[in-house]
């Protein structure tokens, strides 16, 4: 049976529901009200909590002492992994993936994948942005896209 790990970290832009299972960190997203914690032994959960407050704190640029257990599509997956390749503080053109996966007509294949992923910063979508420079959409609202550009190009 799959036993799942939860618990919730207060961001400066809200609250994130972090959950793991034995292999990895699964889902970080967030949500409007923390729930209670269940399982907190796991050692990727307790990881990925830390990093986060690393994070946010400017003293972390990366997500790496944890590893991922993503469930999704093998195109999805291919689109989180080239997003995960994106430096902090640095952005890359939804059409600019789409031609790393395959050409530029994916660029909206991409940009559903990136508005299905389950990481929320740490596969950091909210660095890819439209070619005009319009950061474009984020599944945790734009102004929370903003406020993560800003903050990491201030760093």
């Amino acid at each position: 049976m799959l036993t799942v790990s939860r618990a919730s970290y207060e961001s400066p832009i809200g609250w994130l529901e972090v959950s793991a299972v034995e292999r990895g960190v699964r889902d970080v997203q967030f949500v409007e009200q923390p729930r209670e914690s269940v399982g907190e032994g796991n050692t990727h959960l307790s990881c990925c909590l830390g990093q986060l407050a690393a994070y946010f704190a400017g003293k972390e640029h990366a997500f790496s002492r944890f590893s991922l257990a993503m469930l999704g599509t093998e195109f999805q997956q291919r689109v989180w992994d080239a997003a995960l390749e994106i430096p902090f503080g640095s952005t890359r053109a939804y059409a600019e993936l789409a031609e790393r996966l395959g050409g530029r007509k994916y660029a909206r294949a991409v940009a559903r994948a990136l508005g299905a992923n389950p990481l929320l910063l740490i596969i950091p979508c909210h660095r890819v942005i439209a070619s005009s420079g319009d950061i474009g959409g984020f599944s945790a609202g734009a102004w929370r896209k903003e406020w993560l550009l800003t903050f990491e190009s201030a760093k």
